[in-house]
């Protein structure tokens, strides 16, 4: 179950991909909650939520990437 704080920050993000299809905003909500539990997710999940700032960079910014855009 996610936390109140993580549901807010993540709200703001369901906005951006509002447009995309349903399973793809499951499985990155899922894919937040393993990360969360302290659960492998991969190194492909884990670049997807950095390019999305759900999760820390290296650096230590949660910045947006740009998500595809040129």
């Amino acid at each position: 179950m996610l936390s109140l704080a993580l549901f807010a920050a993540f709200t703001s993000e369901l906005e951006k991909i509002a447009g995309r299809p349903r399973s793809m905003v499951s499985h990155t909500l899922k894919m937040l909650q393993h990360h969360e539990s302290g659960k492998d997710i991969g190194a492909t999940a884990r670049a997807r939520l950095k390019a999305r700032g759900l999760i820390a960079r290296a650096d230590g910014t949660k910045r947006t990437g740009k998500l595809g855009k040129s």
